[in-house]
């Protein structure tokens, strides 16, 4: 269906619309009092003829009754003086004798016939003027018929019967109804013309407006917007700079604030794995000390010192590789993108959770379909989301037994998709929206910020992709990451 979209082309055509019938409906009320002003003066100047004729006709047959005057055809003279009116569209015109019989008629034809009309009986019998509009069968038109009768001091001889065309008026009010249309059809353009000039000078300072708010990216590249007038449209763009300032501010605000709060995050995120990294460092510095203490009671074989020193090395890279782990979770500095081989930032993301998987006997699946590609990516970052993630799934797999985690590593359409899946407690549906809101936490007090599945998906919306959840409370809840990656 087709929808008009443009405001203003719609406060155009509903005007324009309603001035248009607003046009017809008073061009019809005035059409209507015109063709009854006319039907009037029809009735009036029928009256008054009629009425005249009558005087001169009752006088000829009251001065022909006393002998005074012969009749000689006086009576069909009136009848063609009358019909001579033209201006009164005058159909036909009688004289009626008191049973109703024609005595003289515009027509001759019918003289001597009696006429079934009731209008000019009764008004020989009331002695008073009547009038009828009617429908002529044969011609369609309407006539107004006028009868009067001819009468005086009680002495009635019949009535003068005329009959006006009402058809001429038709053809005047379609003329006025031409003139009406036209009217409002011109009215309604105009109504167009002015509406769309007032709009346009009403809109035009709004329109620069919303260009000015479209070429703003971000609170930070906003330039104050002028104010080129005093009315609701200048007041709304003081309104609109003065909110920009105060979002301004308020992003300022908020990025110091997300940056404190990532940084608690991490290091609440190291804290509970602290006990699995001391375990790990200490693991590798007793095998060291072992050796030292061989190497100190001065062994000649050359091939136990080999093996003692490289049992050493082997420790020590241990330890530097899981400082580095720690150092790269830790750091804090903006995306920034290098090649990197998917198994190193795997291992290393999961390499400190080891002892904690061991701890409370969860097993760890991964699954990595892009096993030894490299990738073009921010590695302490994923890091991070990985380090989040699974966290989130060791804690919901306390306390029970056979707990599992399944981390799935693969690529499509150009994306990076990681998956963390666990059969722990799981998230109750209602919850599922507001897991990502800072502070948010099921945990009980003292073992989650609230902070990690928050910064998680500020990390993912930053790379410009997204992160999903799907939850079968105590059955199974898996959290999907999207994130495009470089070619």
């Amino acid at each position: 269906m087709f929808q008009i979209k443009s405001l203003k082309t719609q406060f155009l055509l509903w005007t324009s619309l309603i001035i248009f019938c607003l046009v017809c409906i008073i061009g019809y009320f005035e059409i209507v009092e015109h063709r009854n002003l006319l039907i009037s003066k029809v009735k009036e100047n029928g009256r008054i003829l009629v009425e005249t004729m009558s005087a001169a006709c009752i006088n000829t047959m009251l001065y022909q009754e006393l002998g005074l005057v012969e009749e000689g055809g006086l009576l069909d003279n009136y009848i063609e003086e009358i019909m001579e009116r033209k201006e009164l569209h005058i159909r036909y015109a009688y004289i009626l004798d008191e049973s109703n019989h024609v005595l003289v008629s515009s027509n001759l034809k019918e003289f001597g016939k009696k006429l079934i009309d009731t209008i000019s009986y009764r008004s020989f019998i009331s002695n008073k003027t009547l009038e009828q509009v009617y429908k002529d069968e044969i011609t369609g038109e309407k006539i107004l018929d006028i009868s009067t009768p001819l009468s005086i001091a009680g002495k009635r001889w019949g009535t003068l019967k005329v009959g006006f065309s009402l058809k001429f008026i038709k053809g005047i009010i379609f003329e006025h109804y031409k003139r009406i249309i036209l009217f409002a059809l011109i009215s309604m353009c105009l109504s167009i013309v002015v509406i769309n000039f007032v709009f346009l000078r009403l809109t035009n300072p709004l329109k620069k407006l919303t260009n000015s708010i479209k070429e703003i990216s971000s609170p930070d590249e906003f330039k104050e917007l002028p104010i080129e007038s005093a009315d609701e449209v200048g007041e709304l763009t003081r309104e609109f700079n003065e909110l920009m300032e105060r979002l301004k501010k308020s992003m300022n605000e908020l990025e110091h604030a997300q940056r404190i709060m990532a940084s608690q995050e991490k290091y609440s995120s190291l804290g509970r794995v602290a006990a699995g990294i001391a375990h790990e460092i200490n693991n590798p510095l007793d095998g060291i000390q072992d050796c030292i203490k061989l190497l100190d009671k001065d062994i000649e074989e050359s091939d136990k010192k080999k093996k003692y020193l490289r049992m050493s090395f082997e420790g020590l890279k241990r330890i530097e590789k899981i400082v580095k782990g720690l150092l790269d979770f830790s750091s804090e500095r903006p995306i920034s993108l290098r090649e990197v081989n998917i198994n190193t930032l795997i291992s290393s993301s999961t390499e400190i959770l080891t002892f904690k998987l061991k701890e409370k006997n969860i097993k760890l699946i991964i699954e990595n379909s892009l096993d030894g590609e490299i990738i073009k990516i921010d590695s302490s970052k994923i890091q991070q989301v990985l380090m989040n993630l699974l966290l989130n799934s060791i804690d919901s797999l306390e306390n029970k037994e056979n707990g599992k985690i399944i981390l799935k590593i693969s690529k499509d359409k150009g994306n990076l998709i990681l998956e963390v899946i666990d059969n722990g407690i799981g998230i109750a549906k209602e919850d599922i929206d507001k897991i990502y809101e800072p502070f948010y936490t099921t945990k009980e007090v003292g073992k989650g910020t609230g902070l990690g599945l928050s910064i998680t998906k500020g990390i993912v919306e930053a790379f410009g992709g997204e992160i999903q959840c799907r939850s079968t409370p105590n059955v199974e809840t898996v959290f999907t990451v999207i994130i495009p990656i470089a070619n």
